[in-house]
């Protein structure tokens, strides 16, 4: 399953290489509510919603100013270095087949921002200069420098000789990190995509370690090669089942036709778990098997279209699954996840349809107190009344019946993690355009290795 896992995130990241080049172009939507807010706002509702902008000098624009340069013009020097063992630890290599590189690339995200532009078709111009921020920063940032909004789908002509263009396509890249100045920086208005970068200064003069002069000609390109994203995609996989989470089986007790487990969950990262986009979700996936082998109670078990068995909001789009402290059957199933809901009070994966969370039982960091935390990060829906649900982890009881099935019993723990649930790919399908269309080819080609295994415990 690893291996599945490790060709779908290739294929996640990098299926775009194989499009046409007019439509080859996304990247992992990180969820923000401000950008919701914006794109609302200009669609006329919630009016209170408050959202960060771009922190540019007052003053006319200076449009034949460029504030950036694309990756290319870093790799002539940041390549070719190795360590006295022999390691290539070359910049350039490693930063090619990353998220942030390929930020303007990612056919999810793509699919995502045309679904939202078709849905909100009033807020296009709004739902691409907000999601630029964090995809096309260099290419947005000119832009609003020039006076101009933000543009994702026009940026997509690749071997195009426009400037804006090639910014955008170079996603996230050096010229932009190195140049963010101290200016507001850490405050609340320079979070998504509040940065400030200096715009007073021509090129050359501005503090962005570099760029040197290199050789004409110098054709260093910025495609990752498959073996690049080979290892990012192992590395990926290597870091989430070491660094992310622990399970335990604390206590078995069995009694004449019923089993009852005690299971404990750690977060070990820094932050909720899983974090970011809501299209992630974690789940447990337990089972029990008698004394010869033969399964007699299952919850959770990953389908091979990429669905969970028992989850109501894979079977059905207008139903969710709640949080448990006891699980009695096969069809209730743990799964840590955050749903949003529309003003119709329906589950929805639509980001500029959603309006709050319904539910968001999402694993806390160590030492979250809800005493303390800002109210917009407590948990909601069960797992908010949960009193085993802390910073510390979850704790949850199956007590499940084993029939007529003779014991000794052996008790199994699986912790799951998916970043694109079955759901929030599937809600794609409806759309009749490329991006929609050619990512949910991807997601079906690849739905059974579209999760990963964590960590297991047993008793």
């Amino acid at each position: 399953m690893a291996g599945e896992m490790r060709a779908l995130i290739y294929t996640f990241i990098l299926g775009m290489l194989s499009a046409p080049a007019e439509i080859r172009l996304a990247s992992d939507l990180l969820f923000r509510l401000r950008p919701i807010g914006l794109a609302l706002r200009a669609a006329g509702s919630l009016r209170n919603v408050a959202f960060a902008t771009f922190l540019l000098p007052a003053g006319p624009p200076t449009p034949k100013k460029e504030l950036f340069q694309t990756s290319d013009r870093c790799f002539a020097c940041h390549n070719g270095l190795s360590t006295s063992a022999g390691e290539d630890i070359s910049i350039g290599f490693s930063w090619r087949p990353t998220m942030m590189a390929n930020a303007a690339r990612d056919p999810y995200w793509q699919a995502g921002v045309r679904r939202e532009t078709m849905d909100h078709r009033e807020s296009k111009a709004a739902i691409e200069d907000e999601c630029s921020k964090c995809h096309m920063p260099m290419a947005r940032y000119q832009s609003k420098f020039e006076g101009r909004e933000g543009e994702v789908f026009s940026r997509l002509q690749f071997g195009s000789d426009n400037r804006l263009d090639q910014m955008a396509q170079d996603g996230v890249s050096c010229s932009l990190c190195h140049q963010i100045t101290k200016e507001k920086l850490g405050t609340p208005e320079s979070l998504v995509g509040g940065f400030v970068v200096d715009t007073t200064r021509n090129r050359g003069e501005r503090e962005e370690y570099g760029p040197f002069k290199i050789d004409d000609g110098e054709d260093l390109g910025v495609i990752a090669m498959p073996q690049e994203f080979e290892a990012a995609a192992t590395r990926t996989i290597e870091h989430l089942k070491s660094k992310t989470a622990q399970i335990s089986i604390d206590r078995v007790d069995v009694s004449p036709g019923r089993l009852r487990a005690e299971l404990s969950v750690q977060n070990l990262s820094g932050h909720k778990f899983p974090t970011a986009y809501p299209s992630r979700r974690a789940w447990l996936h337990v089972t029990v098997k008698d004394r010869g082998g033969r399964t007699v109670f299952e919850s959770g078990a990953l389908n091979p279209d990429g669905s969970i068995q028992g989850n109501d909001n894979d079977a059905d789009p207008n139903r969710f699954e709640p949080h448990y402290t006891e699980i009695n059957t096969a069809d209730q199933v743990q799964i840590y996840e955050d749903i949003m809901v529309g003003a119709n009070n329906m589950p929805t994966t639509g980001l500029l349809t959603a309006v709050r969370f319904i539910k968001d039982n999402r694993l806390l960091p160590r030492g979250f107190n809800n005493e303390t935390a800002d109210p917009r990060t407590l948990p909601q829906g069960g797992a908010a009344n949960d009193p085993n649900f802390t910073g510390a982890g979850d704790k949850i009881i199956y007590s499940v019946s084993t029939g007529n099935a003779e014991g000794p019993f052996q008790v199994e723990a699986e912790f799951w993690f998916q970043p694109i649930s079955f759901r929030w790919a599937n809600n794609l399908k409806p759309y009749n355009a490329p991006e929609p269309k050619r990512f949910t080819g991807y997601y079906d080609a690849m739905a059974s290795g579209s999760a990963v295994m964590l960590c297991r415990a047993a008793k």
